[in-house]
């Protein structure tokens, strides 16, 4: 299916959902990788898209960090305007779209360049080659776990199909992690109709846990191999705490499943 079959409200999550987890990678690639540690050293620039009447979001360069911004465009060197969502979807996609780039800096075209270049990664980690993934096993996992989180983020507070099941689920914080590795560890946190994601520990007690057996089975997982109800029958992933709140998460999942198989 492509999205141009989506329904208007279709289209809107899909993009969503593209969207947040593509600056989700980039903030995270910011501290993993080589290649974008070096594009963007030294520079300071804000990105934004913006669909009309609806979305509007941006990525922020500087002091060698890169940082998504939701709900604004201010002060944006370089904003790509959208007329609806499916246009957005198109470019996050890949295939040609119909935008209207806004330059509002002298520095415009180099800064559509560095952001050409910086998300020219995300596929390197996401879709990683063999070779590749041997040499970087745990960035690309910890990528995985949170670029799945945020997924859920944006298809729990934009689809009306999951309204019921995300009203069903009690506000907390929720921990997704490795065992015996600390690093491997990224939350999501429900308040109200409202999610975060955060990919480190902060200090709080989480509400719920789930743990897996070890990174491997969290690749696993995420990339499709298992079925995250069928491991939670044997040891290799482990559930505590407030149970309902991981339970809500999976019917999330599972519409997330629907949004990601989208040409």
């Amino acid at each position: 299916m492509t999205s141009d079959e989506l329904t208007p409200e279709e289209q809107k999550v899909l993009a969503h959902v593209k969207s947040g987890s593509a600056f989700q990678l980039l903030q995270m690639l910011a501290e993993e990788d080589p290649v974008v540690q070096e594009e963007i050293r030294n520079k300071s620039f804000i990105l934004g898209l913006s669909v009309a009447g609806g979305m509007k979001r941006s990525v922020r360069i500087s002091d060698s960090r890169i940082t998504p911004l939701d709900g604004s465009v201010k002060g944006a060197g370089v904003i790509f305007r959208f007329p609806v969502y499916n246009e957005l979807n198109n470019l996050l996609s890949g295939k040609k779209t119909k935008m209207l780039p806004i330059l509002r800096s002298l520095a415009a075209g180099k800064i559509i360049a560095g952001f050409k270049t910086l998300t020219s990664r995300i596929p390197v980690y996401i879709n990683a080659e063999p070779d590749f993934l041997d040499k970087n096993f745990r960035a690309v996992t910890r990528m995985l776990i949170c670029a799945a989180l945020r997924g859920i983020k944006e298809v729990a507070e934009n689809d009306s199909y999951t309204a019921a099941r995300v009203a069903g689920i009690p506000d907390g914080i929720i921990a997704l992690q490795v065992e015996n590795d600390a690093g491997l560890e990224a939350r999501i946190e429900k308040s109200g109709s409202s999610f975060t994601v955060t990919t480190i520990a902060d200090g709080r007690i989480p509400n719920a846990v789930l743990t897996f057996k070890d990174a491997d089975t969290a690749h696993k997982l995420f990339t499709g191999k298992i079925n995250a109800v069928v491991a939670l029958g044997t040891s290799d992933v482990r559930i505590r705490g407030r149970i309902p709140m991981i339970q809500g998460l999976f019917p999330i999942l599972d519409r997330l499943s629907y949004y990601m198989a989208i040409e």
